[in-house]
């Protein structure tokens, strides 16, 4: 938590069990040009990459007027299967469609993947849920704050 300008002043603890884990989810970690380099530079860090159909991510590009190729695509993903067999057991492929149709399978392959001991009691989230129970309070104190690298913080977040 203290490396990351995002977590500055997080305090959650109350609605996370021990020993709680951060997550870095950032899509272009596995474009050719950068994946290698990162999984050398984080020996030993799991990696899940998360796979959309071609179709479905062109739609979701083209919400953000940027165009997915099928090249660049294939490329991407070929290339996550090479790193998948140069770095045996960190690169865990999960599939979008499995993931959106047999949640509670998908998810106990990831924490099965981590080590970890799936409950499928975590699908109801109800410690997220508890988080974000004056989820209006939160939207609108979030709309008014001004987020910039290392200057935001979270602790004008209290309970009202």
């Amino acid at each position: 938590r203290e490396r990351s300008h995002l977590f500055n002043d997080l305090n959650d603890e109350e609605y996370c069990e021990k020993p709680y884990q951060i997550v870095d989810k950032t899509p272009r970690y596995v474009y050719p040009t950068h994946f290698e380099m990162i999984l050398k530079k984080t020996p030993n860090v799991p990696v899940i990459v998360l796979q959309k159909p071609f179709e479905a991510l062109q739609k979701s590009w083209a919400k953000r007027e940027s165009v997915l190729t099928k090249e660049l695509y294939d490329q991407v993903f070929d290339n996550v299967d090479n790193m998948k067999k140069k770095y045996p057991n960190r690169i865990f492929m999960l599939q979008y469609d499995e993931l959106m149709n047999e949640p509670d399978n998908a998810m106990k392959s990831v924490f099965e993947f981590l080590g970890l001991k799936w409950d499928h009691q975590y699908l109801k989230m109800a410690g997220l849920k508890k988080k974000f129970s004056d989820y209006d309070r939160t939207i609108s104190q979030l709309a008014n704050m001004e987020f910039e690298k290392g200057a935001h913080s979270y602790g004008d977040m209290a309970p009202v």
